[in-house]
């Protein structure tokens, strides 16, 4: 009863106070039920007790009239103690932790009716910190949170197909945008733009954004809300394919009807299959509502990072880095590069290393100035693995978190990697999930409410079948302190 009263008062699963507000009166109830008829039975025997005159003793005089004596009730705290003892252990060992588990709340957000065997996915929050989820399953499935946790979500479908990735991002009113290639026949492509809310998605952009005639499974788009609009970054090739080209274009509104196109530079011309994730190219925004864009070339490795000089994008200062080793030949698996920006406006790179090691590694890029002018920090981490890149996040003071899979012999786990220092020399990994059965394509933030948001799809060991997992963390360090 007291179970089924809680669940008609607090909110549905999913919050941390509240699910532990459930398990601690959860176990308070069998002691408290084992408690309640010892201390009926105890009382009743105390009370017979007490009617009874002691062999010996006598009648005396209270205020004129007579009275038995009444002994002393028993202080018995036995019981007391059996009922709170085990919410007070089961408490204790959540707050100190000992065994340095990680503390999460992992819910199952999308179930096993996709088209593909390895979707992508994008995670991203709305004006009220709620996430908003995109998966790029050809027709994008848009996810629209109800809470901090996913645990109650609506979900509607975007009826257009996109062969690659689409860009994803929501912008001031809570609406999703995405920005992605549409085929309009033969190998020519159009960059749109839709709006997406829980009541469904319709097309926006008023013209294409831009046009590619030889564009099929060439072409790229990344995209972030900004105080002044959208900045939309996307790669196209020329009509004979012989090289191919970034620009960023800036809409005020997601109608575009005014579009400001900007050229940032060129680059290799790109093609991959349909199955692989290529998000070779990003874009995210400095606090002052700078964009800055990042690509990588799939052959030479080189990355590219244009920094905008204003909001407007009029004259962006434009940085190539070679690779710090050369490699040869084509990069078959999924490539995939993120950017973030400190809180000093300093961007940092992740992306995937090459695919001709024996070991998969991740490569972080840190500049040294907000242009990235100069040489990068580069540091290989190998401690977590992923399909394309890890996830890429940074904590409040601007270090790095990445989540990704460790793959051992016998063990499968999701895991988030802590950067103990701005250069992270000094790391710290965190296993989230123990014992997946399957893993996939992962996407990673630190939402408003500075809480890691970690969206993963697979299969927990409990699960038939793979689903999308929207994951969420008490604390930036998941319970670990």
């Amino acid at each position: 009863m007291a179970l089924y009263g809680l669940s008609m008062v607090l909110p549905p699963e999913g919050v941390p106070a509240i699910d532990a507000v459930r398990m601690i009166v959860s176990v308070l109830l069998a002691p408290f039920q084992v408690a309640v008829p010892a201390l009926c039975y105890v009382r009743l025997r105390e009370l017979k007790g007490s009617a009874e005159m002691a062999p010996g003793e006598a009648p005396y005089e209270e205020n004129g009239s007579s009275a038995l004596p009444v002994r002393p009730p028993a202080r018995l705290r036995w019981p007391l103690v059996a009922a709170v003892l085990p919410g007070l252990l089961y408490g204790g060992f959540i707050v100190v932790n000992p065994l340095s588990l990680a503390n999460v709340i992992d819910n199952a957000i999308s179930g096993p009716d996709l088209d593909r065997s390895r979707p992508t996915a994008q995670i991203a929050f709305g004006p009220a910190g709620r996430p908003v989820i995109m998966i790029a399953d050809g027709l994008p499935q848009l996810t629209f949170c109800g809470d901090g946790t996913c645990a109650s979500h609506s979900t509607t479908t975007l009826e257009e197909y996109f062969d690659l990735h689409p860009a994803a991002t929501v912008i001031a009113d809570g609406t999703l945008v995405v920005a992605g290639w549409v085929g309009t026949g033969g190998d020519r492509m159009e960059l749109e733009m839709f709006s997406c809310r829980p009541q469904g998605c319709a097309k926006r952009s008023v013209r294409p954004l831009r046009v590619a005639e030889k564009g099929w499974l060439h072409v790229h788009a990344a995209a972030v809300a900004t105080p002044d609009g959208i900045a939309i970054a996307s790669i196209a090739p020329s009509s004979d394919r012989s090289t191919a080209s970034a620009e960023l274009t800036l809409c005020r509104d997601v109608t575009c009807a005014n579009p400001r196109t900007t050229r940032l530079g060129g680059t290799d011309p790109d093609s991959t299959d349909v199955n692989v994730d290529n998000r070779i190219l990003a874009v995210t925004a400095t606090a002052d509502g700078r964009p800055v864009v990042a690509y990588i070339e799939r052959v030479t490795g080189k990355v590219t990072v244009a920094t905008c000089d204003s909001p407007t994008c009029a004259h962006p200062i434009v940085h190539p880095h070679d690779p710090s080793s050369q490699t040869y030949g084509w990069r078959y698996r999924s490539l995939r590069l993120q950017i973030a920006v400190r809180p000093d406006s300093r961007p940092v790179l992740v992306y995937n290393g090459d695919d001709h090691d024996d070991e998969d590694s991740t490569q972080i890029l840190i500049c040294t100035d907000t242009t990235c002018s100069g040489t990068p920090r580069r540091v290989e981490v190998r401690e977590l693995d992923a399909i394309g890149a890890p996830g890429l996040a940074l904590d409040p003071r601007g270090r790095l978190l990445l989540a990704g899979y460790y793959v051992g012999r016998d063990d499968l786990s999701l895991i988030m990697l802590v950067c103990e220092d701005d250069g992270c020399t000094r790391r710290t990994a965190i296993r989230l999930i123990q014992g997946l059965a399957s893993a996939g394509h992962l996407d990673f933030a630190v939402g408003p409410d500075h809480l890691p948001h970690l969206v993963w799809f697979g299969r927990a060991n409990t699960e038939d079948d793979n689903f999308f997992h929207m994951l969420t963390c008490p604390d930036i360090r998941c319970g670990r302190g």
